[in-house]
This record gives structure tokens, C-alpha cells and sequence, in this order.
């Protein structure tokens, strides 16, 4: 009762990257898919952007209460993110709505 012998006789062989690029090159993103995924990656730049510009203060000085470094504003970048990852998300998944109601709806033109 070995554990590692079980294991090589229950274990499968990873996929092939040829049959890997093969699913992926099958794939075909709709408008709505693809305008996510460059929405997702203008708000990741824009996400840098806007940490840069709204920096937070790393130290406060005792007698002015001015800030006397400024750092990365990494919360808001994070923010700016998690939000754009959201609105995509939506967007993406409308986008496979709609292919799979187009495909129901093939489907039924040709049992006609």
C-alpha cells in the first residue's frame, strides 16, 4: 500500500501544448468580448496612472502637518482594478450570452 504508486495509477498525462493552442486558436471573441479585454487593459494603465497622480503621504512632518514624502497611491490603483475587473467581467460574460443564444438559435434554424 503505497501512496506514490496509487498516485502513478490514477495520474494523468498534462494536455500538449499543441492541443492547448488548438482549443485556444478555436476560440473566437465576439465584440463584446473583445471590447472588454481592451477596456480591461486601458483601466490597468489607467489604474498606474492615476496612483501616480494621486500619491499618498508617506510621512507628515509635526509642525506644518505637510506631507513630507509622497508615495505610490497603491489603493486607488487596486481600486481602480478590482472596479474595471467588475464592469468587464459583465461585459465578457454578455458577450457569451449572446454567442450561446446565437448558437441555440442556429441550432434551431437547421432542424427546421
Amino acid at each position: 500500500m503505497n501512496m506514490f504508486e496509487d498516485i502513478d495509477k490514477v495520474k494523468k498525462d498534462l494536455p500538449k501544448v499543441r492541443k492547448v493552442t488548438k482549443e485556444v486558436s478555436n476560440y473566437k471573441l465576439n465584440n463584446y468580448q473583445g471590447f472588454a479585454v481592451v477596456l480591461f487593459i486601458i483601466c490597468v494603465a489607467i489604474g498606474v496612472i492615476l496612483g501616480n497622480l494621486f500619491p499618498v503621504c508617506g510621512s507628515a512632518s509635526n509642525f506644518t502637518s505637510k506631507c513630507s514624502t509622497k508615495e505610490f497611491n497603491f489603493i486607488l490603483m487596486v481600486s481602480v482594478w478590482s472596479a474595471s475587473l467588475l464592469v468587464c467581467i459583465f461585459f465578457f460574460g454578455l458577450g457569451h450570452i449572446i454567442e450561446l443564444l446565437k448558437s441555440i438559435d442556429k441550432k434551431l434554424d437547421n432542424r427546421k
